[in-house]
């Protein structure tokens, strides 16, 4: 498959553009995507993630035959090196049970989101992992910054 990548200015110039028929074809967040989707101005043909998302039926990439790939969306919270531990650990538990609440679980859902959590920890070793995953990504396909 021969494909063309397009630059655009951010997702939303992007998805329009895909709804109007200017671009046939587009890699997003699903959370940009998820309304478009569910209302049938868009048609989802893979999620990249490693498992369907919650309400939107779509196969991933790999049930598909299409590739054996991850790429996910993660979203986080940070803050200045050094918050003292009483702090950090009061700003975590307001983030967790806000994000537990009834209403965050909703919204998340509506849009695809899967929550997941975890401790500062859990987090710091998540990034970390992360980058060293991409970095070999680019290592290897000799992906440089212009």
């Amino acid at each position: 498959m021969e494909l063309l990548h397009v630059p655009y200015k951010g997702a939303g110039p992007a998805i329009s553009d895909l709804i109007a028929g200017q671009i046939k074809f587009g890699a997003h967040d699903i959370a940009g995507v998820s309304p478009h989707i569910r209302s049938g101005k868009l048609k989802a043909l893979a999620v990249a993630s490693s498992r369907r998302i919650p309400g939107i039926d779509v196969p991933t990439v790999a049930e598909s035959g299409l590739a054996n790939f991850e790429v996910t969306a993660w979203y986080a919270l940070f803050g200045p090196a050094g918050i003292p531990a009483p702090v950090l650990g009061r700003l975590h538990a307001a983030v967790a049970n806000g994000i537990a609440s009834p209403e965050m679980q909703q919204v998340l859902g509506n849009i695809g989101a899967i929550p997941v959590g975890g401790t500062p920890a859990e987090l710091d070793a998540f990034v970390r992992a992360e980058v060293a995953r991409w970095s070999s990504v680019a290592k290897t396909a000799n992906i440089t910054l212009d």
